[in-house]
């Protein structure tokens, strides 16, 4: 009986040291996991308080640029209205302009604006002041089909960029020079015409020469092409003349429109090819000593004369080829 009893004790405490390793393991393995999510969650604490210490360095970066915004805004407000129109308003509020659309005086000021400074006094200015890209104003004017002869649609322009020059900066020069170009024939899609061939009554055949017609001002740097042809070099025992007679009244229809719009065409510049010199016989101007003559009577004001200047730098030119 002693035995059975004493086996029986043996036995309950086996069972409950087992009961015992396995409660210490069970609890050691929860142990563990808490251990494991307490390092997880401090982690993600860690990051939290990154992101909260970001978020307030950004509301204070925000908060500055609405400072700075509102405060630009109320200095807008304060502008007179004469000033800016609203689109300039609106660019100068925005952080970007891109995909606004401009008022129609506002491109109008634009275009006169880089026709008297150029591309890179224009960007210059549009640091400054609200003004639409150039890019933007070259496809606002891209519908112009400006077709050889004397551009209608230039001189409908010019008149915009006129008004804002002073008195002295309406004088002005025609200058007309020509370039080679490559003997070819294209299409061009915004006149939908076939060009390459010759524009010039007098001439006849595949152009090999653009002649460009340019007027320039005196006492301050602007230029605007009015008008250009397409030419081509005279053979031997061709008629120069006719040539010379059908340019000199090209010239002499540009300086009357400059005149009506108000510009002051006081003289006419070129090199002295041989279709040049034609003007000048068929006008009657020549240097032979000892008389020379070098204008004539102003087609638009009778009391002043239209003087005719030959290139200098051709003249240089002419001069280095005798060495």
């Amino acid at each position: 009986m002693l035995g059975d009893r004493i086996e029986k004790d043996i036995l309950l405490d086996a069972r409950l040291i087992a009961d015992k390793d396995a409660e210490l393991a069970r609890l050691k393995i929860e142990n563990k996991r808490l251990k494991d999510r307490s390092e997880s969650l401090e982690k993600l604490a860690l990051k939290l308080n990154a992101q909260n210490n970001n978020l307030r360095a950004s509301n204070k970066v925000l908060t500055r640029r609405y400072v700075v915004a509102k405060e630009r805004h109320q200095n807008l407000e304060n502008t007179p209205s004469s000033s800016f129109r609203q689109d300039q308003i609106t660019a100068m509020l925005r952080k970007s302009t891109r995909g606004m659309k401009s008022e129609p005086e506002t491109l109008k000021d634009a275009l006169v604006l880089k026709m008297k400074c150029g591309t890179d006094g224009y960007d210059e200015v549009r640091k400054i002041l609200p003004f639409p890209r150039a890019r933007a104003l070259q496809s606002q004017v891209h519908h112009i089909k400006f077709e050889s002869g004397i551009s209608e649609e230039v001189f409908q322009m010019i008149p915009a960029f006129v008004k804002n020059l002073k008195e002295e900066e309406v004088e002005c020069m025609l200058a007309l020079d020509e370039m080679n170009i490559a003997p070819t024939q294209m299409f061009d899609p915004s006149t939908k015409k076939v060009i390459g061939g010759v524009t010039l009554i007098s001439h006849d055949g595949i152009a090999d020469k653009a002649l460009v017609f340019v007027l320039d001002g005196v006492s301050t740097r602007w230029k605007q092409v009015v008008a250009y042809n397409f030419t081509r070099a005279k053979g031997e025992g061709e008629d120069k003349d006719a040539v010379g007679k059908e340019l000199a009244e090209i010239i002499i229809e540009i300086v009357k429109r400059a005149e009506a719009i108000g510009l002051r065409v006081n003289c006419v510049t070129s090199d002295m090819g041989h279709e040049n010199a034609a003007i000048w016989r068929y006008l009657g101007l020549h240097c032979i000593r000892p008389e020379s003559s070098f204008a004539i009577r102003h087609p638009v004001r009778p009391n002043d004369l239209l003087c005719f200047v030959t290139d200098v730098p051709h003249l240089f030119k002419n001069l280095k080829k005798c060495f």
